[in-house]
Formats: structure tokens, C-alpha cells, sequence
């Protein structure tokens, strides 16, 4: 299995776009679905972070009205996590762009989410239907399935979580997910392996660096 997947990541990583791009973000999609080593540590990985626990604590337990309020927060937050975080953390572990809740409250998604508005719920957005914007307010679109859509979502409305998250502004801060870096590490593997058998002879120096008197000693 591992020797299956180093060969598929080395035959794929040098196809895959850039980091970062929106074609970049579909290849690892794919990737994540097709490779059946692949997409079983996913699985696990995401069935572990699934179970675990998430409570609501009020700031001050001494006061009723708090308490009832993490309460209510609480019934929400696990009704809303049942549902749709195996969906929200499959994305974070697959997308560099990370994963994305709605914060359900009035329709109009790209209106700001009110101080004192109680939210009715959280909804997972699939990651391949939202683009990053490089604006402080609507950071988000909404494209629908087809691409057809163009809804600016507003910052308050979204819960975004993303792996090894960078401070890029022009990149909308995104980071590098877990199938990204099985690739970067995939890759190394099948470089070291490479220069091992340059090392022994057995791959001669002139197929990496052609046109120059290196040995495979010298590199």
C-alpha cells in the first residue's frame, strides 16, 4: 500500500498545480477520492477528530442566565455537529483553503450577523463551492455547484478551520492540509530514494543532470 501510494504521489505531485490555486484545490479533491490509501487515512483521521468533545462553558457559572445560554448553545452546537462536521473536517484535512460552516441565522447570508442575533444553527459549505476573496469584509463567494452562483458571504457569517494556516494576505491565508503535505512528503521520499540509487550506481547522473561532468558522488 505505502509503495502504491509513493508511486502515485510522485506521478502526481509534479502535475499538481501550484500551491495556491483553485485547480490546485480540485486535483487534491480528487486525489483524496481515487487513492484508496489515501482517502483511508482520511477517513480515520476524520472519525477521530469526529469524536471529540466539544462543550459550550459560560464566562461566569455563577450566573443563571449565562448557564442557560451555554445550554442552549450547546443542544445547537452538538444538533448542528452530528450532522455536518464529518462533511466540515473532510474538507479540512483535504483543502489547503481549510473547511467552512454557516452561521444560520437571517437568509441574507452577505449581511453582517447581528450582536445580539442568536444564531439558528451551523451549516456545512462544501469548500469546492466557496472562493476566496481578498476583501476584509466579504472574504468568501459562494459559486453554487455548477459555478453559476455569486454570493458574497460576510466574515461574521462563516466558521473557517484550516490546517498549518499562513499569513499571506494575497493567499487569503490559507494553509497546507494534511493531503498536501502527504504529497510534499511523498515527494522527498521518492527524491531521497532517487539520490540513494545514484549514490549506489545504479541510476547513472547524466538522467538528473544532464550536459555537466557531475558524478553521483560529486552530487
Amino acid at each position: 500500500g505505502v509503495d502504491s501510494f509513493l508511486m502515485y504521489s510522485a506521478s502526481n505531485s509534479t502535475l499538481l498545480p501550484p500551491w495556491w490555486s483553485e485547480t490546485r484545490e480540485r486535483k487534491l479533491r480528487v486525489a483524496s477520492i481515487e487513492n484508496d490509501l489515501l482517502s483511508s487515512v482520511i477517513q480515520t483521521m476524520v472519525m477521530k477528530l469526529f469524536t471529540l468533545p466539544l462543550r459550550v462553558v459560560p464566562k461566569n457559572q455563577y450566573i443563571n442566565s449565562a448557564v442557560q445560554l451555554a445550554e442552549s448553545y450547546n443542544t445547537l452546537l452538538m444538533n448542528s455537529w452530528n450532522s455536518q462536521a464529518e462533511m466540515f473536517l473532510n474538507d479540512v484535512v483535504t483543502f489547503d483553503k481549510g473547511g467552512f460552516l454557516l452561521i444560520e441565522g437571517n437568509d441574507n447570508v452577505s449581511r453582517p450577523f447581528a450582536y445580539n442575533e442568536v444564531p439558528t444553527g451551523l451549516k456545512h459549505i462544501p469548500a469546492q463551492f466557496i472562493e476566496l476573496i481578498d476583501n476584509e469584509e466579504f472574504p468568501y463567494r459562494y459559486v453554487g455547484v455548477y459555478g453559476t452562483g455569486n454570493i458574497g458571504i460576510h466574515w461574521s457569517r462563516i466558521i473557517r478551520l484550516t490546517q498549518i494556516p499562513t499569513a499571506i494576505s494575497e493567499k487569503s491565508y490559507v494553509g497546507l492540509s494534511f493531503v498536501s503535505r502527504a504529497f510534499n512528503v511523498a515527494q522527498l521520499m521518492m527524491s531521497s530514494i532517487q539520490y540513494g540509487l545514484e549514490g549506489l550506481g545504479k541510476i547513472d547522473s547524466d538522467q538528473i543532470i544532464w550536459g555537466t561532468s557531475l558524478t553521483s558522488q560529486a552530487i
